[in-house]
């Protein structure tokens, strides 16, 4: 997600017809090798409920009809990773909908 940053972006998910209405929250799946390298050192990132529930985004998107629907996301890294000790992290993801 870090090559992802200061303009570039690109889409993750494909083109689907909605329905018309209102979305209030999006989940993000991850996958199960995660990893943070921290001082040229790759570490495992767990990422509590990331493969199985999801991160759940909250965002107040309108879909109308006949509209392409764009959801820009804003994903904090510095806030998002945390140390929990002995060379652990852990993702507790900050991330806002624009």
């Amino acid at each position: 997600m870090l090559k992802l940053q200061n303009g570039i972006d690109t889409s993750i998910v494909d083109s689907v017809q909605l329905a018309a209405g209102k979305i209030t929250q999006m989940r993000l799946l991850l996958g199960n090798k995660n990893t943070v390298m921290v001082d040229s050192v790759i570490h495992d990132l767990t990422v509590p409920s990331g493969s199985q529930s999801g991160i759940k985004i909250h965002g107040d998107i309108v879909v109308t009809p006949n509209h392409t629907v764009h959801v820009l996301i804003d994903f904090d890294a510095n806030e998002s990773i945390v140390h929990t000790g002995s060379n652990k992290y852990q993702l507790k993801p900050v991330i806002k909908t624009l």
